[in-house]
């Protein structure tokens, strides 16, 4: 059975350390009607998270897809914090990254204020992903303010 979501909550969920049943077993349970997968390549070694094969079994439980690569950490940034752990530039880097897609990140608020929402990603700790900094952003655009749920 879905729970239906507090309007204007933007869900995250990293997909690490769940299967695809669990994913959408959680989705569901949260009301979740659209997965934005904020991956730059929607590819994945974990089976059932590539993005056609993801896409195709979150419909089956209807919920949505889409995928915004151009909301993903670039290459060489997530190479170097790989490399030394160095969050703070993370970040700084990743926000540099996000500027001119301010629109984009617009449009995104603009959709979740309307329905249930969840950013997707790998990393489960979303203090270790770059899916808190898009939240944030979204949150920081919208009006009123949408409030961030980590799964």
């Amino acid at each position: 059975m879905r729970r239906r979501s507090t309007s204007g909550t933007l869900f995250t969920i990293g997909y690490e350390g769940l299967s695809p049943g669990d994913l959408v077993k959680t989705l569901r349970h949260n009301g979740v009607e659209l997965v934005l997968d904020v991956r730059q390549r929607a590819s994945s070694r974990k089976a059932g998270f590539s993005k056609s094969v993801l896409k195709s079994n979150l419909e089956k439980h209807g919920i949505s897809y889409q995928h915004f690569p151009e909301l993903g950490s670039p290459p060489d940034l997530r190479k170097k914090y790989n490399a030394d752990g160095d969050r703070a530039y993370f970040i700084r880097h990743y926000r540099n990254s996000l500027e001119g897609k301010g629109s984009i990140l617009q449009e995104l608020a603009n959709l979740a204020s309307t329905m249930p929402v969840a950013l997707v990603c790998y990393e489960a700790d979303p203090g270790h992903c770059h899916r808190s900094i898009v939240a944030s952003e979204m949150a920081r655009l919208s009006t009123p303010a949408l409030q961030v749920q980590d799964l």
